[in-house]
């Protein structure tokens, strides 16, 4: 179902070696699992996949005590340094880097990256900790999946690298979102791709296939990019490096739509900073109507990090943010467990230890709960702050049961937590966010979004249309209220003060 893949698993993988081709079990939650029993040296996953393996190693190493957390982060510095100097740091990855590259398989040597650009932290923290360099791709169904790459003597993080040869690329200016081929000091505007790889046409829809190409045959991809240099490493002369430009997407041209303002929204700009840098936020979509004079938001929240959140107002015996009565209910009548954490216990320095770091989160049963070891009892979790990006749940092992999930989703008080949480992402943001892009309305579902549900294609590409049909009675709802907030409240005549003394 997706292009890039079968082409690189399919051609580059049985063809050209002739390697074996593993899969995931179909669950991203297990996805860094499969990664570790697979073994695999070529790694190829949409942004979603290396998002998750993120996750689970970055939250290992925000539990590590100080000494750790400082080694990990001396050895972090000094490999990265490196790895853009083409060079290797042994004793870094004797002391770090090999436990983690172990629990990925140990055997990794290049990751490939598709479907949509890959956050740039995202990828210097896996090239660092695997020392290899991601290689990213840009490319669409119609263009044959081909357009850009990255080349494995390019460090250009965030970037997707130059044309493939036989491939012409060019921008559009796009005056209604003030993205001009003018612009200083990078020329910014749709993406146009012409080559002999681009498809012929849509199959007995004429309009559809003339729309999609400019006068010149150049195809409209519908994302907007801009070059930016990139410089090759020179293996053979490291003092010298090759300039070359390469290409960055930087928003996407489809997904836009105006408010009654007049003013044009661009969905997933606003999106991406809402679930990078808010930890409740798992799973987020925007929409509004013409008609409408705000935004509402689809949103998958993180269940796990909310009832960690409530769960310490309850054991404190305070009100919590949203939802606290049912789940202090639930708590009660024993249909969920609400775990405490051990206090942290003194451990004596151990100097000669090699450092060690867990990025697989261990997951909790009914079998082992009484069956915990020391290092797990002196690790705490720490949950992330929402200027950092999206950490996974701070409960281990726990899960939010369905049911209270279904009963929650409705609740005013979480939908007036997590619209509290959005604002405050928008202000710290703002030069990012302004202010008619914050949501006023809220729609909470929950289950997360999958291409098992519908919701989702196999590539991780949401299904806008099916996302807001599944609760349009709420969406229909969140509008009304909208519009009835934003109607100035005039003053009742029978109580006006005005001349009076």
């Amino acid at each position: 179902s997706h292009l890039r893949e079968a082409l690189r698993d399919r051609f580059v993988g049985l063809y050209q070696y002739g390697a074996a081709i593993g899969y995931y079990t179909g669950s991203m939650n297990n996805v860094t699992d499969d990664i570790c029993a697979l073994h695999p040296t070529f790694l190829i996953g949409v942004p979603r996949v290396f998002q998750k393996t993120y996750q689970k190693i970055h939250s290992q190493v925000e539990q590590l005590g100080w000494f750790k957390k400082t080694m990990f982060n001396i050895a972090y510095a000094a490999k990265f340094r490196n790895l853009k100097k083409g060079k290797q740091t042994p004793w870094a990855d004797y002391l770090v880097f090999d436990q983690i590259k172990a629990k990925l398989g140990g055997k990794i040597r290049l990751c490939f990256n598709g479907s949509a650009s890959l956050p740039a932290y995202i990828s210097e923290f896996i090239s660092t900790c695997l020392g290899i360099i991601i290689s990213e791709g840009y490319g669409l169904t119609e263009t044959g999946a081909t357009g850009t790459c990255t080349q494995l003597i390019q460090f250009d993080l965030g970037n997707t690298g130059c044309p493939y040869f036989g491939v012409e690329i060019r921008l559009c200016s796009i005056p209604e979102m003030d993205y001009y081929i003018t612009d200083k000091p990078y020329p910014r505007g749709e993406i146009l791709v012409r080559g002999p790889q681009n498809f012929i046409g849509y199959f007995k829809d004429e309009e559809s296939t003339k729309a999609a190409f400019d006068e010149d045959h150049f195809f409209r991809t519908g994302d907007v990019g801009m070059w930016v240099p990139g410089v090759y490493r020179n293996d053979d002369d490291p003092t010298s490096k090759i300039p070359l430009d390469s290409l960055k997407i930087i928003d996407r041209r489809k997904n836009i739509f105006k408010l009654s303002q007049g003013e044009f929204i661009c969905a997933e700009r606003i999106e991406d900073i809402f679930t990078e840098y808010n930890p409740y936020i798992k799973q987020i979509m925007v929409y509004g109507p013409s008609t409408a004079s705000a935004l509402v938001a689809f949103t998958v929240p993180d269940w796990d990090l909310m009832l960690d959140k409530e769960r310490e107002g309850i054991q404190e015996d305070k009100v919590g943010e949203w939802g606290n009565g049912a789940v202090k209910l639930w708590w009660e009548q024993g249909k969920i467990e609400l775990k405490q954490k051990e206090p942290k216990k003194e451990k004596k320095r151990q100097t000669q230890e090699k450092t060690e770091i867990e990025p697989t989160i261990p997951v909790e049963n009914d079998n082992n709960k009484e069956q915990k070891n020391e290092k797990e009892d002196d690790e705490e979790s720490i949950p992330k702050t929402s200027n950092t990006p999206n950490s996974t749940s701070a409960l281990e092992g726990f899960q939010v049961p369905l049911p209270l999930r279904e009963l929650l989703q409705n609740d005013e008080g979480v939908k007036l937590f997590l619209l509290r949480q959005l604002a405050k992402t928008a202000d710290e943001h703002r030069d990012c966010v302004r202010r008619f892009e914050i949501p006023k309305g809220i729609v909470v579902f929950a289950d997360e979004w999958t291409d098992q549900n519908g919701c989702m294609t196999p590539s991780y590409k949401k299904k806008r249309d099916i996302i807001r049909n599944k609760q349009k009675d709420e969406f229909l709802s969140e509008l009304k209220k909208i519009e009835v907030l934003s109607v100035p409240v005039l003053p009742n005549p029978g109580n006006s003060t005005l001349g009076k003394k």
